[in-house]
């Protein structure tokens, strides 16, 4: 893949920012008095040892500035990973010959895409699906900041293995038959992974309304390979009960194919930090 991208791209910068995402990501919005920069960082520090259930000492732990959602306060959006996590990328990278220019969760590149890509009203959130292979991101996004995301351990993968399994098919013919077969068809052999998809997005919906009580809910944008799947997006407004857009690249590249726009999102997010 390396190579090809060389021989597609006449300047090569083999700098690359890679996207940290997994179950074993922790993610927050915190609030604090206005605070120097110095104060910020330990109170951070202080906030997220009581928040996260692993020892701080074993985690990578980083902050983003975001717009307080209470006058007179400091916010920040915080992240923690494994440091075991960080080794294993720097590892890969390495046996690449890349150069890690920064670690970021994959929903702060999603944030960024999302915001460059429409002109949102920054009073509203809004709720980013991303259905990956092996990993959904669930964000809720507002004035192009983060303010709360998930990683859930299900996608696509799932999908086409319980297909494949049902059907007895290969992996490419059970891909094919997820992509062009409706959803009521498949439900005998997706309808397990479909429940637990659905039991996720209103958990974290539900949450989102109690914990943000008084924030407008804008706009829905659904992307990932899982949007792709024949009578998904029907299915999941029927599990929010709110309209849910199929999100291309209305800004970046209109003429795109539908097909690459949804599935480029996190690595476009992630190339657009600069």
């Amino acid at each position: 893949m390396l190579k090809e991208c060389e021989s597609a791209v006449k300047l090569w910068n083999r700098q690359v920012v890679v996207g940290v995402q997994g179950s074993h990501v922790v993610n927050g919005y915190l609030e604090f008095p206005a605070l120097k920069e110095s104060e910020l960082d330990m109170a951070v520090l202080s906030s997220v040892s009581r928040e996260i259930p692993f020892p701080v000492q074993s985690m990578d732990i980083v902050h983003l500035p975001v717009k307080s959602l209470t006058a007179g306060k400091t916010a920040v959006f915080y992240s923690a990973w494994p440091k075991e996590q960080r080794y294993l990328l720097e590892n890969i990278c390495r046996v690449s010959e890349l150069k890690i220019k920064r670690l970021e969760v994959t929903g702060i590149g999603l944030t960024r895409e999302v915001f460059q890509n429409h002109a949102l009203d920054p009073q509203d959130f809004h709720f980013v699906i991303n259905v990956g292979h092996e990993i959904t991101h669930l964000l809720f996004v507002r004035g192009g900041y983060p303010y709360y995301l998930r990683d859930i351990g299900l996608g696509g993968k799932q999908m086409t293995e319980a297909v494949a399994l049902r059907n007895n098919l290969s992996w490419m013919d059970a891909q094919n038959l997820k992509e062009s077969t409706s959803l009521a068809e498949l439900l005998t052999s997706v309808g397990s992974v479909l429940s637990e998809l659905g039991y996720e997005f209103r958990r974290t919906l539900e949450y989102f309304q109690r914990r943000f009580r008084r924030q407008k809910l804008g706009k829905v944008f659904l992307t990932g390979g899982g949007a792709l799947v024949r009578d998904f997006p029907d299915w999941l407004e029927s599990e929010l009960e709110l309209p849910v857009i199929v999100d291309g690249w209305d800004s970046f590249s209109p003429r795109s194919k539908t097909d690459n726009s949804i599935l480029g999102k996190s690595a476009l997010g992630l190339a657009l930090s600069g």
